[in-house]
């Protein structure tokens, strides 16, 4: 791997921080990473989001982050500025100080963004392995929450990337990237969906975030996680309508996608999560619920799916 030249390096970028960055993070503060691959530059946004929310699902409210974006070799500099220049708008969404960003030339296939998020050490951090235990013992007490909307990365992407062959499909009503763009926002990790959990503190109980292998594989994680079965209901588990007609287009599953931005919680006050996700405007529902054993399933009416592993 090697460095941009140093001139076209500036130009770029500010100069990378990193370095002080974790020195700082050494003592009181926490770190928590994300990395997204892919031709958007939308894909700085979601590193960023996604290493927010993985941070607020622990307690820890991020004030600042370091990244680092890897680019094909050949890849043109105007190309690259489109990436910083959603990191640095997505910053501003979130309020995030942005330390430093490295940009570097590599021999992958594809650009990637690695975002590392920092900030102060919480108590609810230290509870989670003693939580957990809870949990498992009384798992039959805990409900299965799924906060934000599922595959709405993935949708933004396509959108963007089949724009012509959609806009001969749907309506420009229905294609309103803005609209779709709103709701990635509302459900990104250093917004309402982080505030959310921040807020409900203990009563969120134990949260994971969706990542690449999309809703399914974090159900799956999640009872892998706390040692115990579980069972959720596909018609609960919500999609909003453009996502499913893409995801037809393109003939996936928006259950197998990239999901960042949104999460699964176990909660043994379910009413309460809900509660403070409507007044934060986070989407947030009830899609199932933990069981003694290790089986982990998603019932469709008559029809059943075991989680075993990720295909």
């Amino acid at each position: 791997m090697k460095r941009l030249s140093e001139d076209s390096y500036d130009r770029v970028v500010t100069k990378f921080a990193g370095k002080n960055f974790l020195k700082r993070a050494e003592d009181e503060r926490r770190l928590f990473a994300a990395t997204v691959s892919g031709y958007g530059c939308e894909i700085a946004g979601f590193a960023l989001s996604r290493a927010l929310l993985s941070a607020s699902l622990y307690g820890v409210k991020v004030n600042e982050a370091s990244a680092c974006l890897t680019f094909p070799e050949g890849t043109e500099e105007s190309f690259m500025r489109e990436f910083v220049k959603e990191l640095a708008a997505a910053s501003v969404r979130h309020d995030v100080k942005i330390s430093g960003i490295d940009v570097r030339l590599t021999d992958s296939s594809e650009p990637a963004v690695t975002v590392t998020a920092g900030g102060e050490a919480s108590a609810r951090r230290d509870k989670i392995k003693s939580l957990k235990k809870d949990i498992k013992s009384n798992a039959k007490n805990y409900h299965i929450l799924l906060c934000g909307n599922i595959a709405i990365e993935k949708t933004v992407s396509l959108r963007r990337e089949m724009a012509e062959e959609l806009e001969k499909m749907y309506p420009l009503h229905f294609l309103d990237e803005k609209e779709l763009e709103e709701q990635l926002y509302v459900t990104e990790g250093g917004c309402k969906a982080a505030s959310a959990f921040l807020e409900i503190g203990e009563a969120a109980g134990y949260a994971l975030p969706i990542g690449d292998g999309g809703v399914f594989e974090a159900l799956r994680q999640l009872g892998l996680s706390l040692n115990c079965g579980l069972c959720a209901h596909l018609p609960d588990i919500f999609v909003s309508p453009l996502t499913v007609e893409i995801c037809e287009t393109t003939d996936i599953s928006p259950y197998e996608v990239p999901g960042g931005g949104a999460c699964v919680a176990v909660t043994d006050e379910p009413e309460k999560v809900l509660a403070v996700c409507e007044v934060n405007g986070v989407s947030a529902r009830v899609i199932g619920n933990l069981t003694e054993g290790t089986a982990r399933a998603v019932i469709n009416g008559d029809e059943k799916r075991f989680l075993d592993k990720r295909k």
